[in-house]
């Protein structure tokens, strides 16, 4: 439950549901919004560039997106270069000394390392 708040995601994670599961859990819970299911998508570059499109299209260097590869684990994340700024004023946060670019691999997912 919980993939339902989210706009899109991959096709790999799409893959790995179990409904049965997911859909009890809804029953019980007796609130089907959180297992509604978001547009998956075969790559990380397919989605941003959908959701990037649904936003006009901005230029890279107004972009403000945050990739988080697992919510349960918050200690390292990646941000676009317009909210590297913002970031580097918040309290607890550390931010790497090199700004990194992400590079999408030949299926268009960005590489684990993220």
């Amino acid at each position: 439950m919980g993939i339902g708040l989210a706009d899109v995601i991959h096709e790999r994670l799409f893959r790995k549901i179990d409904f049965q599961k997911t859909y009890l859990n809804s029953r019980v819970s007796l609130n089907p919004v959180p297992s509604k299911l978001p547009m998956h998508l075969a790559s990380d570059e397919d989605a941003l560039d959908l959701l990037l499109g649904h936003l006009g299209r901005p230029e890279p260097e107004e972009q403000r997106v945050v990739w988080i590869r697992n919510t349960l684990s918050l200690n390292r994340l990646l941000i676009s270069a317009p909210l590297r700024h913002d970031a580097g004023k918040l309290a607890g946060w550390r931010l790497a000394p090199q700004e990194v670019r992400p590079q999408f691999d030949a299926e268009g997912n960005l590489p684990s390392v993220f």
